[in-house]
């Protein structure tokens, strides 16, 4: 019974489950929080509508997840809250992602798509993206804070991954 129990405990700190693979803040990292059609020399007009895009990967089997996007004025008030729930079912569902195994899947529903699968993707082997994206009318001038963040869900804020921001100033 005593190494039972020391076995078990080894399991748990050795991670004996992939939940221990991936370290929570790299379950879904976010990158390129972009305003599609915008670039740094272009302004930003108040009155017209805007599409608000960040890339993101789900790094983890059975991982549901919600990126949301928060925009603030310059009185810190939220001007806009937005969000997509998500939920990654199995590392080959990520787009674009190269997933280390000797087995070659199909796709469930055509059988016609044959894939390379296995248990985990293949470390920096990424050539696309999954992305979110929101759209956004500045009614008023001024200065504004757009933040990405990936939590475990809306209820429950734990941090996916560190949140990404930038800074805006809107025209009349």
């Amino acid at each position: 019974m005593k190494y039972l129990v020391i076995l078990l405990v080894l399991i748990g700190i050795m991670g004996g489950s992939d939940s221990f693979a991936v370290p929570p803040m790299e379950r879904v990292p976010l990158q390129n929080l972009v305003i599609q059609g915008v670039d740094d020399s272009m302004p930003i007009k108040s009155n017209q509508q805007y599409t608000i895009r960040t890339d993101y990967q789900s790094n983890f089997p059975n991982t549901e997840y919600v990126i949301l996007y928060q925009i603030t004025n310059e009185k810190n008030q939220v001007v806009l809250l937005s969000w997509l729930e998500g939920f990654q079912q199995k590392l080959t569902d990520q787009p674009g992602s190269f997933v280390c195994g000797d087995k070659i899947c199909y796709n469930e529903w055509t059988y016609s798509e044959p894939y390379v699968c296995g248990d985990k993707i293949c470390e920096g082997k990424f050539y696309a993206q999954k992305f979110v994206e929101t759209s956004w009318l500045p009614t008023e001038p001024g200065k504004y804070r757009i933040t990405a963040f990936a939590w475990e869900s809306v209820g429950n804020p734990t941090a996916l991954s560190p949140p990404i921001s930038t800074e805006v100033i809107v025209q009349d």
